[in-house]
Protein backbone atom coordinates (compact mmCIF):
# COMPACT_ATOMS: atom_id res chain seq x y z
CA UNK A 1 0.00 0.00 0.00
CA UNK A 2 2.89 2.37 0.68
CA UNK A 3 4.32 2.36 -2.86
CA UNK A 4 0.47 3.23 -4.42
CA UNK A 5 0.35 6.17 -1.72
CA UNK A 6 4.10 7.39 -3.03
CA UNK A 7 3.19 6.69 -7.21
CA UNK A 8 5.89 5.39 -9.37
CA UNK A 9 8.69 7.75 -8.44
CA UNK A 10 8.09 7.21 -4.59
CA UNK A 11 8.33 3.44 -6.17
CA UNK A 12 12.07 3.93 -7.69
CA UNK A 13 13.53 6.04 -5.04
CA UNK A 14 12.28 3.44 -2.50
CA UNK A 15 14.02 0.50 -5.22
CA UNK A 16 16.73 3.00 -5.27
CA UNK A 17 16.92 3.39 -0.95
CA UNK A 18 16.95 -0.52 -1.18
CA UNK A 19 19.94 -1.15 -3.59
CA UNK A 20 21.92 1.21 -1.86
CA UNK A 21 21.42 -0.36 1.34
CA UNK A 22 21.87 -4.23 -0.12
CA UNK A 23 25.19 -2.97 -2.06
CA UNK A 24 26.32 -1.44 1.49
CA UNK A 25 25.93 -4.34 3.64
CA UNK A 26 27.65 -6.45 0.89
CA UNK A 27 30.25 -4.65 0.50
CA UNK A 28 29.56 -3.37 -3.30
CA UNK A 29 32.18 -5.26 -5.10
CA UNK A 30 32.15 -8.80 -6.76
CA UNK A 31 34.38 -11.19 -5.15
CA UNK A 32 35.72 -12.45 -8.01
CA UNK A 33 37.33 -11.23 -10.80
CA UNK A 34 36.76 -12.11 -14.03
CA UNK A 35 38.46 -14.59 -15.81
CA UNK A 36 40.72 -14.28 -18.81
CA UNK A 37 40.15 -16.75 -21.69
CA UNK A 38 43.07 -17.89 -23.74
CA UNK A 39 42.89 -18.55 -27.50
CA UNK A 40 43.45 -21.52 -28.65
CA UNK A 41 46.01 -21.28 -31.55
CA UNK A 42 46.21 -23.90 -34.58
CA UNK A 43 48.73 -24.04 -37.09
CA UNK A 44 48.64 -26.20 -40.68
CA UNK A 45 52.11 -27.08 -42.53
CA UNK A 46 51.37 -28.45 -45.80
CA UNK A 47 54.26 -29.07 -48.27
CA UNK A 48 54.27 -30.08 -51.59
CA UNK A 49 57.06 -31.01 -54.19
CA UNK A 50 57.89 -29.53 -57.03
CA UNK A 51 57.40 -31.49 -60.55
CA UNK A 52 60.37 -31.89 -63.01
CA UNK A 53 59.78 -33.13 -66.88
CA UNK A 54 62.86 -33.74 -69.26
CA UNK A 55 62.45 -34.50 -72.99
CA UNK A 56 65.55 -35.14 -75.15
CA UNK A 57 65.43 -35.20 -79.18
CA UNK A 58 68.21 -36.52 -80.83
CA UNK A 59 68.70 -36.20 -84.75
CA UNK A 60 70.89 -37.70 -86.65
CA UNK A 61 71.70 -36.69 -90.59
CA UNK A 62 72.51 -39.33 -93.21
CA UNK A 63 73.00 -39.00 -97.29
CA UNK A 64 70.48 -41.50 -97.55
CA UNK A 65 67.99 -41.55 -94.32
CA UNK A 66 66.94 -39.30 -91.67
CA UNK A 67 66.25 -40.56 -88.52
CA UNK A 68 64.65 -38.92 -85.68
CA UNK A 69 64.96 -40.64 -81.57
CA UNK A 70 62.85 -38.80 -79.42
CA UNK A 71 63.20 -39.93 -75.90
CA UNK A 72 60.79 -39.35 -73.12
CA UNK A 73 61.89 -39.99 -69.40
CA UNK A 74 59.08 -40.82 -67.02
CA UNK A 75 57.82 -37.51 -64.81
CA UNK A 76 58.53 -38.58 -60.98
CA UNK A 77 55.91 -36.77 -58.81
CA UNK A 78 56.67 -36.69 -55.13
CA UNK A 79 53.91 -35.60 -52.22
CA UNK A 80 54.86 -35.31 -49.02
CA UNK A 81 52.25 -34.70 -46.35
CA UNK A 82 53.02 -33.71 -42.76
CA UNK A 83 50.64 -34.48 -39.98
CA UNK A 84 50.43 -33.55 -36.61
CA UNK A 85 49.00 -35.48 -34.19
CA UNK A 86 47.94 -33.70 -30.46
CA UNK A 87 47.39 -36.11 -27.06
CA UNK A 88 45.83 -34.90 -24.37
CA UNK A 89 46.40 -36.75 -21.01
CA UNK A 90 44.05 -36.73 -18.25
CA UNK A 91 45.52 -35.77 -14.36
CA UNK A 92 45.62 -38.51 -11.84
CA UNK A 93 43.35 -38.31 -8.77
CA UNK A 94 44.28 -40.86 -5.54
CA UNK A 95 42.49 -40.81 -3.01
CA UNK A 96 43.46 -42.83 0.47
CA UNK A 97 41.28 -43.23 3.30
CA UNK A 98 42.60 -44.31 6.45
CA UNK A 99 40.42 -45.06 9.68
CA UNK A 100 41.04 -45.50 13.21
CA UNK A 101 39.62 -47.04 16.23
CA UNK A 102 40.27 -45.93 20.17
CA UNK A 103 38.68 -47.45 23.09
CA UNK A 104 38.90 -45.96 26.30
CA UNK A 105 37.67 -47.46 29.72
CA UNK A 106 36.98 -45.13 32.29
CA UNK A 107 36.19 -46.47 35.95
CA UNK A 108 33.72 -44.85 38.27
CA UNK A 109 34.33 -45.63 41.89
CA UNK A 110 31.06 -46.28 43.69
CA UNK A 111 29.36 -43.72 45.46
CA UNK A 112 28.56 -43.48 49.18
CA UNK A 113 32.12 -44.44 50.45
Amino acid sequence: MALVAFGAVGAVLIALILFGLVKLLTGGSSPESPTTLTPITRSTTSVTAPTTTTAATTTEPTTEQTTTTTTTEPTTTTTTTTTTTTTTTEPSVSTSTSTSTVTQTVTVPPSGG
